[in-house]
């Protein structure tokens, strides 16, 4: 005999358009989200007990849960603080709070709780549905949920630092992507997938050569120079100017740098600086950004690039789970 269930977290919220998926052998589980509430219901031919709730020890739920709180990230841009949790096991209610933690199902979130700027794109309802299409371990090596969940971890960090360590970290995983998908290959090196990537959105390279950079500090050292200078209003006018590679004087400088490298000034900022900086913070033989100060350059140029990484990777990322998922693992 079939048990029906219906998880209620925080408040009820209207169903009329639920996302709709599969766990193992259990069909048409349905997920309702609203801003700071959600629905769960799915019917099993096994009866759980609140205290398997409670615990953790329901798979469906556990893994309910975990959808429920990604998938409100994106549509709302902040993560769904979760109070109270409101169960039906058919007709018998239950409620569990927060406030008594011995019986509360305790899931830890490093998604802001503060409301962060994200692409509509990642509220659609296709977007969404294949979120949920898959369980923890088929996002564990899914390169668009290596891109996207670094990508969520970026959004209020307190440090630039932090901010740049998640974002390189999706662009990692979005430039491999990418490549993988649309060419017959599963091990590209940087320089390969991110050319490619470049390429393909029309600019002339994307990283130069391991000998060049090392012939070329003098000209890292005045890009970012250069780049703590820009102004927080005139980051969305260089992004635009960049990409279009329209001629403006006031870039001109960054410009001549770029060609010194045989690149275009959106492939050096979003691809070549960063990669640069990653290899000055990510090694474990170089120190990374642990004291600083408010005018350091190179914090004010991270400033730049993390607008850079940020902006592409909002732009392109639901782009990735709309192209043959089969080529993302």
């Amino acid at each position: 005999m079939n048990t029906s269930y219906k998880i209620i977290f925080n408040s009820r919220c209207a169903e009329r358009t639920p996302l709709v998926y599969s766990f193992g052998n259990t069909k048409d589980i349905r997920i309702s989200l609203a801003k700071n509430k959600a629905v769960v219901s799915f019917t099993m031919g096994v009866k759980k007990t609140i205290d398997d709730f409670a615990r953790l020890k329901v798979n469906i739920f556990a893994d309910a849960y975990r959808k429920v709180l990604l998938c409100h990230a994106c549509k709302y841009g902040c993560n769904l603080q979760v109070k109270r949790i409101t169960i039906y096991i058919d007709d018998e209610e239950y409620e569990l709070n927060k406030d008594n933690t011995d019986s509360f199902p305790l899931v830890y979130s490093m998604i802001s709780p503060e409301k962060f700027e994200i692409g509509e794109a990642f509220g659609s309802s296709g977007f969404l549905n294949k979120i949920v299409s898959k369980t923890k371990s088929d996002t564990r090596t899914d390169l668009r949920f290596v891109a996207l969940y670094s990508y969520l971890q970026s959004k209020n960090r307190h440090y630039k630092i932090d901010s740049f360590t998640n974002l390189w970290t999706s662009m990692n995983a979005f430039y491999n992507c990418y490549y993988i998908m649309h060419k017959d290959s599963s091990n590209p090196n940087d320089r390969e997938a991110i050319n490619y990537l470049a390429g393909a959105l029309g600019f002339n390279g994307g990283l130069t050569t391991r000998e060049k950079r090392k012939t070329l500090k003098k000209e890292y050292l005045t890009a970012i120079t250069e780049l703590s200078g820009i102004k927080k209003d005139d980051y969305k006018g260089l992004y635009d100017f960049a990409f279009s590679k329209s001629v403006e004087q006031k870039f001109s400088g960054l410009c001549e740098i770029a060609k010194t490298m045989n690149l275009d000034l959106f492939s050096f900022i979003l691809f070549e600086l960063p990669y640069y900086l990653r290899c000055n913070y990510f090694h474990g033989n170089q120190c990374t950004m642990l004291i600083s100060s408010y005018n350091d350059y190179e914090l004010r140029c991270l400033e730049t690039v993390n607008y850079f990484l940020d902006r592409f990777l909002d732009e392109r990322i639901p782009m990735l789970f709309a192209i043959n998922e089969e080529a993302a693992k």
